[in-house]
């Protein structure tokens, strides 16, 4: 009986595609290589290898090849009968993980409590791209680190993969002294794509900026472009840059390496280069329009459909700048999608608001009061609402809202694009609560969009 090197059994009867395998798996913890070429020849010397086709499976969804992923999940499937039950685990874990990520959640953890060296489940579960930090969960960083450390019993401490994601879990719980040791230890053991990448993370979340440009440089000297984390290496140093005000230069490291460089996966593209731009967006760095749209049309050529969330935050992040006008159609395929999460949703607005609009320029009180004397304003244009109870109302609410300042420029026009943003709509018409008189109320959407000017600037 075959196992890997934290004791879990692998079913195959080949000693070479064993041997290959464990090749394979430690490239893919590694995040220097996906690993793909080694699961593909290990099947080839067993073609019953169950677990090597759900790890293809996984890899190739990553990478967008949805129609090879579907294809080596459906082969795991056919032979996972013969194999262990810790196996028929992994498989229908990764199975859940690509449908539903909540249940996937669940799945995994009760897995772990028998298979608790499982690295191939733990690494779906932990670290920046895990699972548990896309959930929606408001403490998935204390879940990662309780689960972390229930774990650290079962694996050694020459272990470097376990050693450098117990480092990230650390550094995102703000302990700075376990995270550095743990990373460095780690970084000793295995100086590797995903070791670099935790050390990358302590130098920028406590603020060790000169050291973690130095570790970068002399990493990617060292590595001659050889893994494929060198495009997110690139980013850290870009957000290093941003630390130092050095403005010029992460125009220079997006515009010379992350916009070139495609030997990452498309997804690493996808979000790395996503991020960035946002950051230039709000740095008034001037990056053109067209890469915006470019990478936008990459997301919808390799993630068509929505329901990877990872891809889909990233993909929404440039939606929100190329493609606003259809913010309607694409909020209710995230609506369709995640109907049980609203975190896509919520992203979405807040990207839309932010480009169009402006953050904390009022109250949440003073927004909902100007909300309804703009109402009163518009049931005076179109429902005949006295001018004489207009006045009372005005009166009563500024009473209520002291502070409350409409001597301002507004964008009649941004501002209505920004309501658009909100619930209170059907279709592509907004909803009004209008007043034909004190008491007397009416629900209207076939309002003009010249009369919704009209009370704005009243209103002013």
């Amino acid at each position: 009986m075959f196992k890997d090197t934290r004791g879990c059994v692998l079913t195959t009867n080949n000693h070479q595609a064993y041997e290959i395998f464990l090749k394979g798996l430690e490239k893919y913890l590694s995040l220097d290589e996906t690993g793909i070429p080694e699961f593909e020849q290990s099947i080839l010397y067993d073609n019953e290898f169950s677990i090597a086709y759900v790890l293809l499976a996984r890899q190739y969804s990553i990478d967008g090849e949805l129609n090879l992923s579907k294809k080596h999940l459906n082969s795991s499937k056919k032979y996972m009968a013969n194999t262990s039950k810790r196996e028929k685990g992994v498989i229908n874990a990764i199975e859940l993980m690509m449908n539903d990520q909540e249940e996937s959640i669940i799945y995994m953890l009760e897995h772990l409590d028998q298979y608790p060296t499982d690295v191939i489940v733990l690494s779906q579960l932990l670290g920046p791209f895990g699972l548990l930090a896309f959930s929606n969960r408001s403490d998935w960083r204390e879940e990662n680190l309780k689960l972390i450390l229930d774990l650290s019993k079962h694996f050694s401490s020459d272990d470097w993969w376990f050693e450098t994601t117990k480092a990230f879990i650390f550094g995102e719980n703000n302990d700075e002294k376990k995270s550095r040791y743990f990373g460095e230890r780690s970084w000793e053991l295995s100086a590797n794509g995903n070791s670099a990448h935790t050390m990358s993370h302590i130098h920028y979340d406590f603020g060790s900026v000169e050291e973690g440009r130095d570790f970068i440089d002399t990493w990617l000297l060292s590595n001659k472009s050889k893994s494929r984390m060198e495009h997110h290496l690139r980013w850290h140093d870009a957000l290093l840059a941003l630390k130092e005000g050095q403005l010029d230069e992460i125009k220079a490291i997006y515009s010379d390496f992350l916009y070139e460089d495609f030997k990452t996966s498309p997804l690493e593209y996808l979000a790395d280069n996503a991020s960035l731009l946002w950051y230039c967006l709000i740095n008034k760095i001037d990056i053109p329009l067209s890469r915006y749209s470019e990478l936008y049309e990459f997301s919808k050529k390799y993630y068509p459909e929505f329901g990877f969330k990872f891809a889909d935050m990233h993909k929404l992040m440039m939606a929100s700048i190329v493609d606003g006008r259809n913010y309607i159609e694409i909020k209710n395929k995230i609506n369709n999608v995640y109907s049980d999460d609203d975190s896509c949703k919520k992203l979405l607005e807040a990207l839309i608001l932010f480009k169009y609009g402006k953050f904390k320029e009022f109250s949440h009180g003073q927004s909902v009061a100007m909300g309804m004397l703009m109402a009163m304003e518009l049931s005076k244009l179109t429902e005949g609402f006295s001018e004489e109870d207009l006045k009372n109302s005005k009166k009563l609410i500024t009473k209520a809202n002291p502070d409350l300042n409409l001597k301002i420029a507004f964008d009649e026009k941004k501002l209505i694009e920004n309501m658009s943003v909100d619930k209170k709509r059907v279709g592509d018409k907004l909803i009004f609560v209008l007043l034909e008189e004190i008491g007397r109320a009416k629900i209207e959407a076939d309002i003009d969009e010249s009369e919704i000017v009209k009370a704005i600037q009243s209103l002013v």
